[in-house]
């Protein structure tokens, strides 16, 4: 039996494929997966775009202060 090993994604890559999979999910109107998704890229990597991201999701899902918290980085951010 030959054994093949399984190469990890890097990161970057699994970050990618989280925000992506969110971005599906908001599409869909499933607000909550796409949180899930969000959340994990954020754990990953904190690109405005994840941020605000996950922000937009947390408030269609009514997670309204933490919403709100991830709303002030992004603002804050962008200056």
């Amino acid at each position: 039996l030959t054994t093949v090993g399984r190469v990890e994604a890097r990161p970057e890559d699994q970050a990618r494929e989280h925000f992506r999979q969110g971005v599906l999910r908001a599409d869909l109107g499933a607000w909550g997966l796409a949180a899930e998704h969000f959340r994990a890229a954020y754990a990953i990597r904190r690109t405005p775009a994840i941020v605000y991201n996950l922000a937009s999701a947390l408030e269609h899902t009514n997670e309204l202060a933490t919403a709100a918290g991830l709303f002030r980085i992004v603002a804050r951010d962008a200056n």
